[in-house]
């Protein structure tokens, strides 16, 4: 074999090796915004996270202290293109038993690395994200559902942490700009909707008939509101359900509690 065609070759062979790594590295930077002279760290389980305490919040530290630094990712990148990890508006239980694993913990501690996670108690943590339109995004983990290999219950979003009083008008088939204009959340939900997932009036109904409807959720002084939509001629979203408790809880489609309570020091200002 000549030397030229041994070399070209070896430069092939190294190619191949070196091109999907190149390729990932990229991939995880486009998804951090990072601050000046920071570098991402990927982690792939939440087992070395929880062991590791420097880089868990204990809820018992002291909340004066500048103790974590919430990472920020591009708004387009944690909202919407999150490569199917998770999704804001579906109950990640629906996908807790699929083979694929397609919400694993795993997965999302790859795509969207973070350091800031919050061990409320022995059994539940949430994992904290921020957009660089300044919403803060959590991820909920249990132990006791399935140690911790995929969240439960919805991913939860906050711009501002509003007062039940706010929602108080709105009642069942009012249109999503009404909700939209006392939280402007509720835009991230319509755009998942409709350019993301494709929705039109049939496939609203249908999930509502198989218990998993389209849902916005709402992080509010006195509790957790969601509220159900329904799409009437394929054109604007309308209220079908609204939901709300003040302990913080709601029940997933597998008929367990979830839990969605935040520490007041982790939530926007």
């Amino acid at each position: 074999m000549k030397k030229s065609t041994i070399t070209i070759a070896v430069v092939v062979v190294l190619l191949l090796i070196f091109i999907p790594i190149i390729h990932g590295a990229i991939e995880v930077k486009r998804r951090v915004k990072l601050e000046e002279g920071e570098s991402p760290s990927l982690v792939v389980s939440i087992d070395d996270m929880v062991s590791d305490k420097q880089s868990v919040i204990e809820q018992s530290d002291p909340v004066t202290e500048p103790i974590y630094d919430v990472p920020v990712y591009l708004e387009n990148d944690l909202i919407y293109e999150t490569n199917g990890v998770f999704w804001i508006g579906i109950d990640c239980s629906l996908f807790r038993y699929q083979n694929a694993r397609q919400m694993g913990t795993d997965g999302i501690l790859h795509t969207f690395p973070t350091t800031a996670i919050r061990t409320r108690d022995d059994d539940s943590c949430y994992l904290m994200y921020k957009t660089d339109t300044g919403y803060s995004l959590y991820l909920f983990l249990s132990k006791s559902k399935n140690e911790m290999e995929t969240p439960y219950g919805f991913p939860l979003v906050i711009g501002k942490v509003n007062s039940i009083d706010d929602f108080k008008d709105i009642e069942i088939g009012d249109d999503m700009t009404e909700v939209e204009s006392i939280d402007p959340v509720t835009t991230l939900y319509r755009n998942m909707f409709t350019d993301i997932y494709h929705i039109n009036t049939i496939a609203t109904v249908n999930r509502i008939e198989q218990g998993c409807p389209l849902t916005s959720v709402y992080y509010l002084k006195e509790g957790i509101l969601m509220i159900e939509w329904i799409m009437e001629d394929d054109t604007d979203y309308k209220v079908h359900n609204i939901i709300f408790n003040d302990k913080y809880e709601f029940i997933n489609l597998l008929g367990e509690t979830d839990d969605y309570r935040v520490l007041e020091e982790d939530l926007p200002a």
